[in-house]
């Protein structure tokens, strides 16, 4: 306990003597953090380096208390000891970390640069070798690689997320630490709980600063070092001999960053974007849109954290899995009803879901199974009139009476051309729409609106079905306007083209 108590002191003078230094420096020289009025909540512009005095600190601790405590540091085949190895990750992560804070990283860059950095930890040993699902202990094997850099490279992105607030990041990794120390130390793992301490006494001194109105930030620098600590933590101090490493544990212990850079994903994929990119839904900005302040919002959250440390301890240390289990499914559940946490991705992937299942069901009861629609790469080694002849029969299968398409090129210049059949011309009910607007790389857009019989609109296999047919479409003759036969068209009004089928002619006579 003693050792503990000292590394928590040593790395909490540490950061507060050091971080007053860095932030003087990163004045001086113009490295600071300013607001952009939507995700970056600060008022004024506020120097980064924080991450910096955060990896000196940590590295200065552990090297100099891990050195002088008589633990048997585990490796496996002559590696480096844990200490080493993650002083070695931490600082090549921190690099990347400054690069994306001083210059932007590409993403293919930034995540081969985290690939790189936990390959000391990964290849010196310390990894995931089992897991325990449910009771059933799976040998990782050669798996056991790609799933440790997987989980090391989610946790260091998830901290990275999360911190968007004043204190948030620092507060969730103290929390955590807390726990996994505490796990480390009743499973015999009492190197573990050491660096627990360190990270945590870090972590505690650089919170003086960072608290609301924050001086300094931790940077992508900081935050992602955080993440592959606490990540590298919680799988060495959770295993156990014969059943390795709980998969509740881990999951439990990281339940907040992970689940918001999870829900981020599907948010952002669902919606159409990449999901690299940033937004403002993230839970502390959904927290912070409902009324709370930040300290509230931070509060809050790592209350949270301390909840699901319980929840980690009891299936670690006792063994109560299931417990485990049921308190992160009744907090998620509680979250999402009051519609604080994961309520819009809910619905978001149940929209999908629904649409997946009628378009699936669509195309097989339009026979797409066996009969399926062209890709754009044969459209475009068509005839222009064998396309168009193509589009016609496919409409005219989703009883199509009248189209309404419009070109429009990078001017901003538009040409309708309209068409309906020969039974719409003399009839005109009420008929139902579908629009489509497609874009093509060169700035023109192609739309499209479909009318239909009512009898045939009120079907929604059949619009789904119609859905694809007009974005594929759509996307060729966006890029390729050129290609719409116009020879058999009629100047009617103005630019105003249509088609005017003879009596008895059907849609694919008449193009």
């Amino acid at each position: 306990m003693t050792q503990l108590v000292t590394a928590f002191g040593a790395a909490l003078t540490f950061t507060l003597l050091l971080t007053p230094l860095v932030r003087r420096f990163a004045w001086r020289l113009k490295l600071v953090d300013r607001a952009d009025g939507q995700r970056k909540l600060h008022g004024e512009p506020v120097p980064l380096g924080g991450g910096v005095v955060l990896m000196a600190a940590l590295a200065a601790v552990t090297l100099v208390i891990c050195r002088g405590a008589p633990l048997a540091w585990p490796h496996l085949g002559g590696g480096l000891p844990l200490p080493a190895a993650l002083v070695l990750s931490s600082v090549m992560m921190c690099l990347v970390g400054c690069c994306d804070d001083l210059k932007a990283l590409r993403v293919r860059w930034k995540l081969l640069g985290q690939v790189l950095a936990t390959l000391p930890l990964v290849l010196a040993g310390h990894r995931l070798e089992q897991l325990e699902i449910g009771g059933l202990v799976i040998e990782l094997g050669w798996w056991s690689v790609p799933l440790s850099i997987g989980w090391l490279i989610t946790g260091a992105n998830a901290l990275n997320f999360v911190d968007g607030i004043d204190g948030l990041a620092s507060t969730i990794g103290i929390a955590i630490a807390g726990a996994a120390g505490l796990i480390a130390h009743h499973l015999g793992h009492d190197e573990v709980a050491l660096l627990c301490a360190i990270l945590a006494g870090g972590l505690g001194g650089f919170l003086f600063y960072n608290w609301q109105p924050a001086t300094i930030f931790l940077g992508d620098a900081g935050s992602m070092v955080i993440g592959l600590w606490l990540a590298a933590l919680a799988v060495a101090g959770s295993h156990a001999p014969e059943v390795g490493t709980r998969l509740v544990v881990l999951v439990s212990l990281l339940i907040v960053p992970i689940a918001d850079i999870g829900l981020a994903v599907v948010r952002r994929t669902l919606s159409g974007r990449q999901f690299w990119l940033p937004d403002r839904a993230h839970i502390h900005h959904r927290l912070l849109d409902r009324g709370l302040t930040i300290p509230k919002t931070v509060g809050l959250l790592g209350g949270i954290c301390v909840l699901s440390g319980c929840a980690a301890f009891a299936a670690a240390v006792n063994g109560r899995e299931l417990v485990a289990w049921g308190g992160l499914g009744a907090l998620a559940a509680v979250m999402a009803r009051s519609r604080y946490f994961g309520q819009s991705e809910v619905e978001l992937a149940g929209q999908t879901l629904a649409r997946c299942v009628l378009v699936l069901v669509a195309r097989l009861s339009a026979g797409r199974l066996t009969r399926s629609l062209p890709s754009l790469a044969d459209l475009e080694q068509m005839a222009p009139s064998a396309a168009w002849a193509m589009f016609i029969a496919e409409i005219e299968l989703h009883s199509v009476e009248r189209l309404e398409l419009t070109l429009a090129d990078r001017r901003g210049e538009e040409r309708r051309r309209d068409w309906e059949t020969a039974s719409g011309r003399h009839r005109r009910p009420e008929r139902w729409t579908l629009e489509v607007a497609s874009d093509s790389p060169l700035q023109s857009q192609c739309r499209m609106r479909a009318l239909l019989r009512e009898s045939q609109a009120t079907d929604p296999l059949n619009w789904l079905s119609l859905l694809d047919v007009l974005q594929l479409y759509g996307r060729h003759w966006a890029a390729h306007p050129e290609q719409i036969p116009i020879s058999d068209l009629r100047i009617a009004e103005g630019e105003r083209l249509t088609i005017a089928p003879a009596a008895g002619d059907d849609l694919r006579r008449a193009a």
